[in-house]
């Protein structure tokens, strides 16, 4: 198969150069497979140590063993109490089983998940002061994980980012260019796709069917289908990769905006950002589009 070597740019105006000559560099560090080093009993996140977390602001079920649970973070980057950095910082632990990665929960765990992540945004936006909520996942230490366990982020924020401002001023340009990605799976109300010009190796997008602004209005329809999706997509990236670290950005709409369409973005971190990227110069991938989506599809 012949080598893709070309410039694109995506809807933002980011400029990628796609070299995949540049994976035939010779590499002198061994990529090692993850694995976990802090027993259960140590995790913070286990079932039985909910007393090493901050109090719990929500839980499924409500009452005895929890499949998944949410709690205030213990180290935030935004607090209440913080004038020049309002705001409300939790985590929402996904699976109770320390030793599964996202893309083994299982679809039902995903959609309990899911479900909760749902209560939360709306529990959070009853705060008047905060106008968005960043939701992220940070799998591995690749990825900017502190904690091995299984687990997702939700920073409540004062303000609008600005990079959110661009999203929705660019929503028709963002549709053109989920349009124009390879799909890899669909059900009724969302597709994964690999977009044609990818910042990471083997980057994926989740996109709804007809525009969705944010978890917090989908029926449970909407949450199941996101759930099926998302896991499969995860397995898809995981298996193929040999269990990366990556990280999920959830860009839900914030709720005065009436342009935005939600999406998600899987990010897996293969390679490691080095000059040319830091320097403002663009981003370099040696994966290209359609090689990443025949690798995923098989």
């Amino acid at each position: 198969m012949a080598d893709e070597n070309y410039k694109c740019t995506d809807y933002l105006g980011r400029t990628v150069i796609i070299s995949e000559a540049r994976a035939k560099r010779p590499r002198q560090f061994e990529i090692s497979k993850p694995r976990k080093v802090v027993p259960p009993e140590k995790c913070y996140f286990c079932p039985g140590n909910e007393h090493m977390t901050p109090p719990e602001t929500d839980r499924i079920p409500a009452e005895k063993s929890w499949f998944c649970r949410s709690f205030p973070n213990k180290f935030p980057a935004a607090s209440p109490l913080w004038k020049e950095a309002y705001g409300h910082h939790e985590v929402i632990v996904e699976t109770p089983d320390h030793e599964k990665r996202f893309s083994e929960i299982g679809e039902v765990q995903m959609q309990r998940f899911l479900l909760l992540l749902k209560r939360r945004v709306r529990a959070l936006y009853k705060d008047k002061k905060v106008n968005y909520i960043s939701v992220f996942k940070n799998e591995g230490l690749g990825a900017g994980a502190s904690i091995e366990h299984s687990h997702t982020q939700l920073v409540a924020l004062d303000f609008v980012p600005e990079s959110i401002m661009e999203i929705s001023r660019k929503q028709k340009e963002k549709e053109k260019y989920i349009k124009g990605a390879k799909k890899l799976l669909s059900n009724k109300h969302f597709f994964s796709c690999i977009p044609f010009c990818p910042r990471f190796h083997y980057e994926t997008w989740i996109a709804p069917k007809k525009r969705l602004s944010c978890i917090s209005k989908m029926n449970e329809k909407e949450i199941f289908s996101l759930s099926e999706i998302l896991l499969k997509t995860i397995d898809a990236v995981d298996r193929k990769n040999s269990y990366p670290s990556y990280n999920i950005l959830y860009f839900f709409a914030p709720p005065k905006d009436r342009k935005m369409s939600m999406h998600i973005e899987i990010l897996p971190r293969l390679s490691t950002w080095a000059g040319f990227e830091l320097a403002g110069s663009g981003y370099l991938n040696s994966v290209s589009p359609k090689n990443a989506h025949e690798t995923l599809k098989q």
